[in-house]
């Protein structure tokens, strides 16, 4: 969110200026279309439904052209529709933001604080390239394959695991570029899937690994009472 700025809600990277054409409108379109699905849906008589589930529908309507069109940030669209339900008297506003104060929200707070600080003091540059040093580790292709998959399994374990591939993706992308164009057509895809599997089975491994990890263990404590920690998840 701090990379955006305020007139442009999306990174646009290096687009065309037809694609930012393309943008510009997207965005515009979801301004006036927004509103018009809010009221449509808001009036709109679907048998079945209660007013107060028609009205929540009007508003998951509206949320979804606003992130679909992207006419302001994905975080404030986030934020608008539960309270539209508060306004539109859906429930109070105790309830509505409740599942914001989750603890897994803020378990997942904290596993993107730390993968930001991985990122910005190099960590993951720094393991990786740590054990690149070591004389066995390039001593054949398997053994590198093993150093990347260990690498990102550990850094998977505290940070998303698409995080962590997206960290370790460029190192070994790095690495490659070393190699002869023919060397590359038979080392490239073993070691780019090293990561993607080592990312997996970290993920697996913590509660932080990745966030169905941590939503699976808070449907448990809520619906069965059953209380998983973070060391008998890993055992």
């Amino acid at each position: 969110i701090m990379s955006l700025s305020q007139n442009d809600p999306t990174p646009r990277g290096n687009l065309s200026e037809a694609e930012e054409r393309f943008d510009r409108w997207r965005r515009r379109l979801g301004w006036y279309l927004a509103p018009a699905v809010l009221a449509v849906l808001w009036f709109l008589p679907i048998p079945g439904l209660s007013e107060p589930a028609r009205h929540l529908f009007a508003i998951v309507g509206m949320a979804l052209t606003l992130w679909i069109t992207e006419a302001i940030p994905l975080a404030a669209t986030a934020l608008l529709a539960p309270a539209l339900c508060v306004v539109a008297g859906l429930g109070s506003a105790r309830e509505v933001f409740r599942p914001f104060s989750d603890p897994v929200v803020f378990l997942f707070i904290g596993s993107f604080l730390m993968g930001e600080a991985m990122l910005k003091h190099g960590l993951n540059r720094r393991f990786a390239f740590g054990l690149l040093t070591l004389p066995w580790v390039t001593a054949s292709p398997g053994r590198l394959y093993v150093a990347f998959a260990g690498i990102t399994a550990v850094i998977s374990m505290w940070v998303s695991n698409a995080a962590a591939t997206a960290m370790m993706l460029p190192i070994a992308l790095s690495v490659l570029s070393m190699f002869k164009q023919d060397e590359d057509r038979a080392f490239a895809p073993a070691l780019v899937l090293s990561v993607a599997y080592g990312a997996t089975i970290g993920g697996m491994s913590t509660l932080v690994g990745t966030p169905p990890n941590a939503i699976l263990a808070g449907f448990l404590r809520e619906n069965y009472d059953i209380r998983v920690g973070f060391l008998g998840w890993m055992i």
